[in-house]
């Protein structure tokens, strides 16, 4: 190799090198999610980082910082240590596509402060962690977190599977993994850029896997003996939160859709989610439909409780408004609660 291409070569690597320095660092405010790490104490199957600092501009334009423990918490919240209603879900509830103070659980501590109660709203919301897994999680959610008052736990669906639940309860539910890389993928992991090129290539494998849309009503009970089934989970979760003094509140947080007129719809119908909603009512446990608030939203106030201007309208996570809409609705069902009593 002559000398000048030697040089070249050397200046071709030092501006990829500064390109990619400079992209790494672009995405630290643009895509930098918390990494997972492994969850010692099996509240959830695992957790963020504790105390990373994360952003994103992909969903949404949010940012914030991971509590000690490893979830989207304000640090005073755990200052006491003690919980008075403890959150548990998925993404939606864990609120990384919102700002932090705009998550529900934050909304509700606000509240709860504003209102004389001064309950105390702890969120161990985790991606991927559907209602199966947190129903296999909540025994040991609940030594370990010790909730004096309520348990909240997000649903995807009001009628669930009578395999999942035989699972949980004989102790051969399969628990969410993290998969293990070498050291230097490891660290790799932890840059920025890198996370976006990595979630780009799972979008696209999603993409090319293909989906089905979503269909009016299409989560319904298929049988007169679903609703049963469906109960057995109901009560497997109940039993564990009354036996610690503490009332259940299930919400559930519905896929969005739009038909070509603009109309709103759900995966489950009205008359599914009235019968999942009675169910619950019979057994004691608080119920909120966020299918029904988002649609009265929609209808009233012409506001759409998810997707970002950066995605689809409808599309996605909770936005911020949806996020108060959330917040909201656990309130009131707790305050009418209480007011009963």
């Amino acid at each position: 190799m002559t000398k000048t291409g030697f040089i070249w070569c050397v200046k071709a690597i030092a501006a990829g090198i500064t390109a990619f320095c400079i992209l790494a660092l672009f995405c630290v405010f643009y895509y930098n999610p918390p990494i997972h790490v492994v969850s010692g104490d099996k509240a959830t199957c695992y957790k963020r980082e504790p105390g990373s600092f994360w952003a994103r501009a992909t969903e949404g334009m949010a940012w914030g910082k991971i509590d000690q423990n490893g979830y989207n918490n304000s640090e005073s919240v755990w200052e006491t240590g003690e919980v008075d209603l403890l959150m548990m879900g998925s993404s939606q509830t864990e609120g990384l596509y919102v700002r932090a103070d705009q998550c529900a659980s934050s909304l509700l501590n606000g509240m709860f402060s504003e209102d004389g109660r001064g309950y105390q709203v702890y969120n161990i919301g985790m991606s991927a962690h559907t209602v199966y897994q947190n129903a296999n999680n909540l025994q040991q959610a609940m030594e370990v977190y010790q909730p004096k008052r309520y348990v909240a736990i997000e649903t995807g669906s009001v009628s669930y599977d009578i395999l999942q639940y035989l699972a949980i309860e004989d102790g051969s539910f399969e628990n969410l993994t993290l998969q293990e890389y070498p050291p230097v993928i490891a660290f790799a992991e932890k840059i920025p850029y890198v996370k976006l090129l990595y979630q780009q290539w799972k979008n696209y494998r999603n993409k090319e896997g293909g989906s089905e849309a979503l269909s009016p009503g299409e989560d319904v009970y298929d049988s007169a003996g679903a609703a049963g089934r469906t109960g057995k989970l109901l009560d497997y979760m109940n039993d564990r939160v009354t036996a610690e003094g503490c009332t259940l509140i299930l919400y559930y947080i519905p896929e969005v859709a739009f038909d070509e007129q603009g109309n709103m719809y759900f995966a489950s119908d009205a008359n599914t989610r009235e019968s999942y909603g009675q169910m619950c009512r019979e057994k004691g446990i608080l119920f909120v439909d966020m299918a029904d608030v988002l649609q009265r939203a929609y209808d009233e106030d012409h506001e759409v409780g998810a997707g970002f201007a950066n995605t689809t309208v409808g599309y996605g996570h909770l936005n911020a408004k949806g996020h108060r809409m959330l917040a909201n609705a656990i309130y009131e069902v707790i305050a009418e609660t209480e007011e009963q009593k």
